[in-house]
């Protein structure tokens, strides 16, 4: 039992580190984060909101997410209102791009963070 809660625990911190990669690379570049969620829905507490995203705590407490604006391009705008209101969809494919691999990137930084803790 105390294997599977340990396993819980630390697929939990690298799905949250990875998303926190996404969260940071999409604020960086001007695309708003409506959401960034501890678990994944329903949602079971509103914990604070910060700069304009709301910060959740929900109920299934495996990993997290990252809600970004415009994730779904079914809202029509025009691309330059889209695009300077911070909606994912509308951003350069360079931005996109970014943003998507930010959440990769902050895994291996984990990883070589504890490998180095470890080899210390």
């Amino acid at each position: 039992m105390i294997t599977i809660a340990i396993f819980l625990l630390l697929l939990s911190i690298l799905v949250l580190v990875h998303e926190l990669g996404h969260f940071i690379a999409a604020k960086k570049l001007g695309v708003k984060a409506e959401e960034f969620g501890i678990g994944f829905p329903p949602r079971a507490k509103k914990l604070f909101k910060w700069r304009g995203t709301e910060f959740t705590l929900n109920w299934l407490p495996l990993g997290g997410f990252v809600r970004l604006r415009g994730e779904d391009p079914q809202i029509k705008l025009p691309r330059v209102i889209a695009e300077k209101t911070g909606f994912f969809w509308a951003q350069k494919i360079w931005k996109r791009t970014l943003i998507l691999l930010a959440g990769v990137t902050m895994n291996m930084l984990l990883a070589i963070i504890v490998f180095s803790i470890a080899y210390a």
